[in-house]
């Protein structure tokens, strides 16, 4: 599903699911403070988290709504989440390289350079995680390239959401068959 509010996560319609998390809002929104009237939840949908993944396009830990009392990432954390966020290619390579991941979403513009720099130091890690290109700047010669240097996918942002489900599902269900054991998201 693909919804621009992070109250969305806490929707027990979306159990279950991957959540996209929609631009502009998503990074300088933050989250309201919990607060309950007559018994109903007021700023979430329920008490708890419902989804299975979730998916940003653009985070930054400031955030600016004038309702939100932490950021995204400081809540999913005290939810017991983990928020795992690296803004640029080198802060991707020390946690890449300090923990195994399965999955991993690149963009090609990061503000210290292009993602696709970053392929070929990726495969060779420990964890070898699969990695999708989410981009708004893509070029059939960056999709080429991408793909010959152990991208899994490539997708643009204009990309539906069902695409990039789709993409993410089939990249796990690979690693699940590749490393024998259960992926992070069936």
């Amino acid at each position: 599903a693909m919804t621009g509010y992070p109250e969305s996560i806490t929707d027990p319609s979306y159990r279950g699911q991957i959540l996209v998390l929609t631009y502009p809002l998503v990074g300088n929104y933050g989250v309201p403070g919990f607060r309950q009237v007559e018994g109903l939840m007021k700023y979430y949908e329920s008490e708890k988290i419902h989804i299975r993944g979730l998916v940003i396009s653009s985070y930054t830990e400031s955030y600016s709504h004038w309702n939100a009392v932490k950021s995204l990432g400081e809540w999913l954390e005290e939810e017991g989440f983990s928020a795992d966020i690296a803004a640029s290619g080198p802060e991707a390579l020390e946690q890449l390289t300090a923990q195994s991941y399965q999955l991993m979403l690149l963009d090609i513009k990061m503000p210290d350079g292009n993602g696709l720099d970053l392929l070929p130091r990726l495969k060779v890690l420990p964890g070898d995680p699969e990695v999708i290109i989410v981009t708004g700047y893509g070029t059939a010669k960056a999709a080429e390239f991408a793909l010959k240097n152990g991208a899994w996918g490539y997708l643009e942002k204009k990309a539906s959401v069902e695409e990039l489900i789709m993409s993410i599902n089939r990249a796990l269900h690979y690693q699940k068959e590749k490393r024998g054991s259960e992926p992070l998201a069936p």
